[in-house]
């Protein structure tokens, strides 16, 4: 399922790069607040928030840093989980209005249940990523990413679009899904500066 998903993404967004001329590269300089709602295998069905934030180290790099928490009742057990990562990116041009990108990533995350206790585990993500301006409105974007935290390890795939209401604030929407067909769901309010 990664891999049709992943060839979907790639096609779309390599599409893309021909469609606008007059848009350009998107930024990397931007916070971002965002509703997150998460559908696991075996009704676990968590939703929270979400920050999110990039800035420009020069041309062609940037620091990446998100903080997500995440939470829900199950069959009475109250579960929550928090994951902060802290990352370094490199981007690449691609045409006037497209970018590659890649970032790694220092991972914490803790998970605890209500009357069972917590578990805190560490590891690294990597991400591979492209990100186009349909028009200087529209961006689409899509990835791939591995994590491995912990016990635990897996990919990714989203993909996702940004709509800006002015050149310095939007709306974005992902989806995604890993290799356990666990979908993530983000609803976000971006500032770019």
């Amino acid at each position: 399922m990664i891999k049709n998903g992943t060839i979907a993404i790639v096609v779309a967004l390599m599409v893309s790069f021909s469609l606008s001329a007059s848009a350009e590269e998107p930024g990397y300089n931007y916070v971002e607040l965002s509703y997150i709602r998460v559908d696991a295998d075996g009704g676990l069905k968590p939703d929270g928030f979400g920050v999110l934030g990039s800035v420009e180290l020069g041309d062609d790099f940037f620091l990446e840093g998100s903080y997500a928490e995440i939470e829900d009742d199950y069959h009475g057990v109250d579960v929550e989980f928090e994951e902060l990562a802290l990352g370094v990116g490199w981007r690449m041009g691609l045409g006037d209005n497209s970018t590659f990108h890649t970032v790694a990533s220092y991972i914490d995350s803790e998970v605890e249940a209500s009357g069972i206790g917590s578990k805190s585990d560490d590891g690294f993500g990597i991400e591979l990523g492209l990100r186009s301006n349909l028009t200087k409105n529209i961006e689409l974007n899509g990835g791939v990413a591995y994590v491995d935290v912990g016990s635990a390890d897996g990919a990714a795939a989203s993909i996702g679009t940004l709509y800006r209401f002015t050149q310095n604030v939007g709306v974005s929407a992902t989806i995604g899904v890993n290799d356990d067909s666990d979908k993530l769901y983000t609803l976000g309010m971006r500032l770019m500066f």
